[in-house]
């Protein structure tokens, strides 16, 4: 039987990749989660967001951005317009990501530039381009969330002038007690380690 992955707000997960990030549903961001996240990676947070959300919030392409190619496709940097101090905070981006998951946001909830960078993912998930916010976006769909998840690249431990591998992420993984995540060869997104207690469940 497959397995329905289950994320809440203190369960980040990581990708078996080369530079796996760690990655928590935007709706389910709070400051502690956020905090762990930033501490643990290079604190660059990016928003995954399917076209529906980038729409939504009116989320133009970062300028430079090639989006027909395989590179990334960044849209300018937001922060919410309430609640929020300069917007770099643990707290604040936690809003941030909240705010941007929520449905009944608009442009108008956004002041840009900010401090939380949108990614866009393509409509046909990992299936039409193998890239970090299309595997979180698929993760998402999988888990019923709102289609927003924040991510951001694991810190290597033994150098920490360097990006973690995909060794690294399985002991952060084991020692953290999070998730590991996998891409499968068919392009599917699924669970690669299943020890940990109330991440997964059948």
């Amino acid at each position: 039987m497959g397995r329905t992955p289950t994320i809440n707000s203190t369960a980040t997960c990581c990708f078996d990749q080369l530079n796996p990030p760690l990655i928590v549903a935007g709706e389910k961001a709070k400051t502690s989660t956020l905090d762990f996240i930033i501490r643990h990676t290079s604190g660059f947070v990016c928003a995954a967001v399917s076209d529906a959300v980038r729409a939504q919030i009116a989320l133009p392409s970062m300028s430079g951005t090639l989006t027909d190619g395989a590179a990334d496709d960044y849209t300018v940097a937001i922060d919410a317009v309430d609640g929020v101090g300069t917007g770099i905070s643990a707290k604040d981006r936690a809003i941030t990501l909240r705010r941007i998951a929520d449905l009944s946001s608009t442009p108008a909830t956004f002041p840009r530039p900010g401090h939380v960078l949108p990614m866009r993912a393509r409509s046909g998930g990992i299936l039409t381009r193998r890239r970090p916010a299309e595997a979180v976006i698929d993760l998402l769909r999988a888990a019923g969330l709102h289609e927003v998840g924040a991510l951001s690249a694991l810190v290597s431990v033994s150098d920490p002038h360097a990006m973690a591998d995909a060794a690294e992420s399985r002991s952060f993984a084991h020692a953290h007690h999070l998730t590991r995540m996998r891409r499968s060869n068919s392009g599917r997104t699924q669970v690669a380690d299943t020890k940990c207690p109330a991440v997964v469940k059948e």
